[in-house]
């Protein structure tokens, strides 16, 4: 996904603000639990842009996630009525379900 990539190039992790192995691990996985926070926020988004500027319905939203490619990492967030979903909720549930997926698909 674009947006995710376009999340990690603007908030980039450096490892020299790590004091450890372990805390850069942790930096990074946080990174990019919120890598895949905004890229669901950017694809929800366009996909009302596509739909004329309007909200999308929960079978819309629901459509749409089951089309995503990385679902996966979105097991067990806390969503927004809105289909978005907040940073403060979320992270800790993604980095969760990141350090117990393999390795993930990114082709």
């Amino acid at each position: 996904m674009l947006a995710h990539l376009t999340y990690h190039l603007q908030n980039p992790v450096n490892p020299a603000d790590a004091n450890s192995p372990a805390a850069f691990s942790k930096m990074a996985l946080e990174a990019e639990a919120k890598a895949f926070i905004s890229a669901w926020n950017v694809t929800l988004l366009d996909a009302e842009a596509h739909n004329k500027g309007r909200d999308l319905s929960g079978r819309q939203i629901a459509q749409l996630f089951m089309n995503l490619r990385y679902r996966f990492a979105y097991k067990g967030v806390h969503w927004e009525n809105d289909g978005t979903l907040e940073a403060r909720d979320n992270v800790d549930t993604i980095v969760k379900t990141l350090g117990k997926s393999p390795v993930a698909d990114l082709e």
